[in-house]
């Protein structure tokens, strides 16, 4: 039988039937949360998600606290950016000029062969920490946007190429027609996936919050740490590196 109901409608049923799945998966994972700190029983492993939820509330509203994590975004955003905008580049002038793509090759190789964990004790000793969050952004971002560009380049159907050889379109409508809708399913994959990659890379720009974070964690967490059975250690900047016996 046809359904004769209005259009908008159903968008919107279908919407909240979206909305209402999400909402469920979302209580699945925080009950599954709950369970697993209950289970430890411990929050400096598992914390609850109240006492998560409190001690976000907690930090926001504290000046270090945003001031830190703007710094970290800054830094984030202008690795992701430079290694965008390079890879981008140097991408098409691969797919141009063949030899530029066999002189890239090793290096591309290397960057996709060494763990990150690696680059980021080298960097950290060369040239410290404050920069660090850009150079590692950097190596995450370059050689996969790089490589998943060069392979949407290739991928460009030839006979529309040829088409537009023939009619002499101009290189801006061959973007467009062309290149755009084969460079999208490999470029807006890798973009996603990569996003949340660099979002776990933290500023390692010296910052008082930092040091500071550990002493009012009880007051953060709402925990006594005085009745802790475990050790915590501390380095020689007075921070916490979470050394549980």
């Amino acid at each position: 039988m046809a359904d004769f109901r209005n259009p908008i409608s159903i968008m919107m049923q279908n919407k909240g039937k979206i909305y209402v799945k999400k909402f469920i998966i979302l209580l699945f994972w925080l009950g599954v949360w709950q369970i697993l700190a209950m289970c430890v029983d411990n929050f400096l492993l598992v914390v609850t998600p109240l006492q998560a939820l409190r001690a976000l509330l907690t930090l926001a509203g504290q000046v270090e606290f945003w001031r830190s994590a703007f710094d970290s975004l800054w830094r984030i955003a202008f690795g992701f950016l430079l290694g965008a905008v390079l890879a981008l580049l140097l991408a098409a002038i691969s797919y141009r000029y063949p030899l530029a793509e066999e002189v890239l090759r090793p290096f591309m190789v290397f960057c996709k062969a060494v763990p990150v964990a690696v680059f980021a004790v080298l960097l950290l000793i060369w040239w410290g920490s404050s920069m660090l969050a850009v150079a590692i952004c950097f190596l995450v971002v370059f050689p996969n946007i790089y490589l998943n560009t060069l392979e949407g380049l290739k991928s460009a159907d030839r006979g529309l190429l040829e088409m537009a050889e023939v009619f002499r379109l101009p290189l801006g409508t061959q973007f467009f027609y062309i290149y755009r809708p084969a460079l999208k399913p490999f470029f807006a994959q890798r973009v996603s996936a990569i996003s949340g990659n660099v979002l776990e890379v933290r500023s390692g720009g010296g910052s008082d919050w930092h040091s500071q974070s550990f002493h009012r964690w009880s007051t953060v967490s709402g925990e006594d740490l005085s009745g802790y059975g475990g050790s915590v250690c501390l380095d020689s900047g007075d921070r916490s590196t979470q050394c549980i016996f």
